[in-house]
C-alpha cells in the first residue's frame, strides 16, 4: 500500500465522520434531568478551550452526555478525544456509549488502550525480537494490520486489538499505540494523559494535535497525580542490576558501588525511627545515580543481545523514571529515606501535582471536563487538580430523595481507640438493618483490620450469608462476588467491604441487588508519616491541612459508598452512617444535596422503627 492510497482511505473516513456527526441526533427519546445542562457545559468547554468541572449525581448519564457533546464539538481533523478513567468499568461504559452512537449512524473510530503487561501474549513479558515472536518483524506486518483494522472496525477495544494482533503476530500494546494515530476517541487510564513517564507524547508534546480531555471519576485523580510525579529507588535495585550485568563489559560494578557507598552513608545518618525526610535530594547520591544510568546505556550498546537485557532494562527504566521525575522537583516535593531491614528506599515525593496538571490543560490540550458524583467540596478538588482554574456546574440528582432513607447513628464512636468498646453497638446496628427487611446489604469499613474485627463477632449472630472482601482481590473474584448479589434466593446477604476499594465505586447494584449500606466510620485515611506530610504541606500552603489530608478524602469514600444504593428511578434503599462525627456541622456541610432527608437515631430501637416505617411505605 503506497502513501497516496492510504491518504485517500483516511480522507474518506474523515469525510464520513464529519457528515455523520452533522446528522447525529441524541440516541434516546428523552434527556434525563441535568443531562442537557451537562452537554451544554461540555460543548462550551471544548469549543472555547476551557476547563469545566461538573458534579453530576449517578443516574443522569454522565458518560453519554460528555461524549455526545464532545463529538458534536469536533470540527478539525487534528482534534482527538481522550476519555481518561481510573477504572476498567469506566472504560467499558465509554466504549458502550460510543457503540450506541454507532448504531445511530455515527462513523467514528474509538480505541481502548490497555497496559502493556496486561495485554502481553507471553507468560512473562520479554520485549526482545530474538525472544518474542510478536516483536520480531513487527514493522514488516504493522502497516497491513493497521489498514485491515481501520477499514474494518469502528470499536477497537482490547478484545479486537488482541484478535488482530494475533492474526498478524504483532505486539498488541505497540499495535494499539500506532493505531491511535488513526482513531478519533482514545479510552485509557489517566496515565496516558497526565503521567510524564507514560503519557502519549505524540499528542501532548508535539505540534499538530488538539487533544480534548474528558476526565471520568475525577475525584480519583488527586492521589493518582501525586503518584505520577513521584518515584522510588532502593539499594536492592542497584544490587540487582549489578548481579544481572556481572559478566558484561564495560563493567558497571564501580559505578554501582559508588551509589551503594553513598546510600550506606545515608543509612548511618537515619535515626532509630528508620525514616528521614529532607527538602532536597542528596546531590552526591543523584550524581552517582546519573552516572550509573549512563554506564548501563553504554553497556547495553556494547551487548545488545544479552539474554538478560529485558531484566536489565526493567531496572534501567526505574532509574530513568527517577531521574526524569527529579526534573520536576520544586517546593511541592520532599525526599524520604526509609530503611527497611538492610534496604534503603529513596522516594522523591510529590505532595501537590496541580501545577503540572494545569500545565497539561493550558499548554497541551484544547478543552477539558472533569466530572464525578462526589467532588465535595468542589474547592478542594479544583485547588488540588487545577489550582482553582475552571468553571463549575452542579447538577441535582434525578432521583426522588425520599427513595433513600439516610439514618445517622450519632452516639457511636468508631475512632481507633474506641473500636473495641463500641464493637457491640456496631454489630447491633448491622443486625438491626438486615433484620428490617430481607435483602442484600453492604457494610463498609475504613480498614481490613476493622472489617475482620466485626466479622469475627458477627459470625453466628445472623442467619444471613456473609460475604467478605479479601486484600488484593482480583477482578475475577470481584465479579463472582457481585454475581452472588444477583442470585435472588430469598435469603439475606451481608457483605463486608472496605471503603474506597473495588466494590465501593464504578459498580451498579441495580434494583433488588442492594437494599442498603452501612458505613462504619468517616473514612479517614490511615494516620501515618506520609499522610502527615500532606497535612503539614497543605496547612502551610492552603491553611487547610487536616481537611485536605484526611477529612475530605475520607468523606469522598463515604459518599461513594452511599452512592451504591440508588442507581435508577425505581430503586429504594437505606443507608446508615455510624459515627458521632457525622452530627458535626463541618461534616454535614460535605453531604450531597440529595441527603436532605437524613435523620438521627439515638439507639437500635429508634433505628429499627425508622427502617420499618420506610419499608412499610415502599
Amino acid at each position: 500500500m503506497d502513501y497516496l492510497e492510504w491518504y485517500d482511505i483516511l480522507y474518506g473516513l474523515q469525510r464520513k465522520k464529519f457528515v455523520s456527526i452533522e446528522n447525529l441526533s441524541f440516541p434516546y427519546p428523552d434527556y434525563r434531568r441535568g443531562q442537557r445542562e451537562m452537554m451544554t457545559a461540555t460543548y462550551q468547554a471544548m469549543t472555547e478551550n476551557d476547563v469545566q468541572y461538573v458534579i453530576a449525581p449517578t443516574g443522569i448519564g454522565k458518560t453519554m452526555a460528555t461524549l455526545f457533546a464532545t463529538i458534536k464539538a469536533l470540527k478539525d481533523e487534528r482534534q482527538k478525544i481522550f476519555y481518561a478513567t481510573a477504572k476498567t468499568v469506566g472504560k467499558k461504559i465509554a466504549l458502550e456509549s460510543v457503540e450506541t452512537l454507532h448504531r445511530h449512524g455515527l462513523k467514528l473510530k474509538i480505541l481502548e488502550i490497555t497496559a502493556k503487561d496486561t495485554t502481553c501474549f507471553l507468560e512473562k513479558r520479554e520485549c526482545n525480537p530474538d525472544v518474542c515472536p510478536y516483536a520480531k518483524g513487527f514493522f514488516d506486518r504493522l502497516q497491513e494490520a493497521t489498514k485491515d483494522i481501520i477499514m474494518t472496525e469502528d470499536k477497537l477495544d482490547r478484545k479486537t486489538i488482541e484478535s488482530y494482533a494475533k492474526t498478524y503476530r504483532i505486539c498488541p500494546f505497540e499495535y494499539s499505540l500506532y493505531v491511535s494515530y488513526f482513531v478519533d476517541v482514545i479510552v485509557s487510564d489517566y496515565n496516558y494523559v497526565f503521567d510524564p513517564r507514560a503519557h502519549l507524547v505524540r499528542y501532548f508534546d508535539e505540534e499538530g494535535y488538539r487533544p480534548l480531555l474528558l476526565i471520568d471519576e475525577a475525584h480519583n485523580l488527586i492521589p493518582r497525580s501525586r503518584e505520577m510525579y513521584s518515584a522510588t529507588l532502593s539499594s536492592e535495585d542497584f544490587k540487582q542490576v549489578r548481579r544481572l550485568s556481572s559478566k558484561l563489559k564495560p563493567s558497571i560494578r564501580y559505578a554501582v558501588g559508588k551509589v551503594l557507598d553513598r546510600m550506606d552513608t545515608i543509612k548511618d545518618e537515619i535515626p532509630s525511627t528508620f525514616f528521614k525526610t529532607e527538602k532536597t535530594l542528596d546531590s552526591s547520591l543523584f550524581e552517582t545515580i546519573m552516572n550509573v544510568l549512563k554506564k548501563i546505556e553504554n553497556m547495553l550498546k556494547e551487548n545488545p543481545k544479552t539474554k538478560r537485557k529485558t531484566e536489565i532494562l526493567e531496572v534501567y527504566f526505574l532509574i530513568l523514571a527517577f531521574t526524569r521525575i527529579h526534573e520536576f522537583y520544586n517546593e511541592n516535593y520532599l525526599t524520604n529515606y526509609h530503611l527497611k531491614g538492610e534496604t534503603l528506599h529513596v522516594t522523591i515525593r510529590c505532595l501537590d501535582a496541580s501545577p503540572f496538571l494545569l500545565r497539561t490543560l493550558l499548554d497541551k490540550s484544547y478543552g477539558s471536563v472533569f466530572f464525578s458524583a462526589t467532588m465535595y467540596p468542589i474547592e478542594y478538588y479544583k485547588t488540588l487538580l487545577t489550582r482553582g482554574h475552571g468553571e463549575t456546574l452542579k447538577i441535582r440528582s434525578p432521583f426522588d430523595p425520599r427513595h433513600l432513607k439516610l439514618a445517622i447513628m450519632h452516639r457511636i464512636s468508631t475512632r481507633y481507640t474506641d473500636r473495641k468498646q463500641s464493637l457491640s453497638e456496631v454489630i447491633e446496628t448491622i443486625l438491626t438493618v438486615i433484620e428490617a427487611k430481607t435483602g442484600n446489604y453492604i457494610a463498609f469499613f475504613p480498614s481490613y483490620a476493622y472489617l475482620n474485627l466485626v466479622y469475627q463477632e458477627l459470625m453466628g449472630k445472623t442467619q444471613g450469608e456473609l460475604i467478605v472482601q479479601k486484600p488484593s482481590m482480583q477482578s475475577l473474584l470481584r465479579d463472582e462476588t457481585i454475581e452472588r448479589f444477583r442470585q435472588n434466593d430469598g435469603k439475606t446477604k451481608i457483605a463486608l467491604f472496605v471503603m474506597g476499594g473495588i466494590f465501593s465505586e464504578g459498580i451498579d447494584y441495580i434494583g433488588d441487588m442492594l437494599s442498603g449500606v452501612i458505613v462504619v466510620g468517616v473514612g479517614l485515611p490511615m494516620i501515618n508519616r506520609e499522610n502527615d506530610q500532606l497535612l503539614e504541606h497543605y496547612e502551610k500552603t492552603f491553611q487547610r491541612g487536616f481537611d485536605y489530608a484526611y477529612t475530605y478524602p475520607g468523606m469522598n469514600k463515604v459518599i461513594q459508598a452511599v452512592g451504591r444504593v440508588i442507581r435508577t428511578k425505581t430503586d429504594r434503599g437505606v443507608a446508615v452512617l455510624i459515627d458521632d462525627r457525622f452530627q458535626r456541622s463541618s461534616y454535614q456541610k460535605l453531604f450531597p444535596p440529595e441527603w436532605k432527608e437524613r435523620v438521627f437515631a439515638k439507639n437500635r430501637k429508634d433505628l429499627g422503627l425508622l427502617l420499618k416505617r420506610f419499608w412499610d411505605e415502599a
